[in-house]
């Protein structure tokens, strides 16, 4: 009887580490699947939406800087003509 004993404890040892290793396996492919998402998606923000934004703000600054040299044109235009103005008043 002894000996059924022994392999009644030894079934339930391996009984036990068999569902601490299938709890480990799943807790890995959980894991596994969480970082190819992550993954998924620093790809996507850094071949898709980051060049997208660099490119948008490039194109705002172009059109920033060009609105700032026609405001500055019309004020040296603005300038000229008061100016020509106050000496044909003199």
């Amino acid at each position: 009887f002894e000996s059924i004993d022994v392999a009644r404890e030894a079934f339930r040892q391996v009984k036990d580490l068999t569902i601490k290793l299938s709890m480990v396996e799943n807790a890995a492919y959980r894991l596994a699947t969480s970082i190819k998402k992550t993954q998924k998606r620093a790809n996507a923000l850094k071949n898709i939406t980051i060049p997208t934004y660099t490119g948008l703000v490039y194109k705002i600054s172009n059109e920033l800087e060009e609105k700032e040299r026609e405001e500055f044109t019309r004020l040296k235009v603005i300038k000229r003509m008061k100016q020509k103005g106050l000496r044909s008043v003199k």
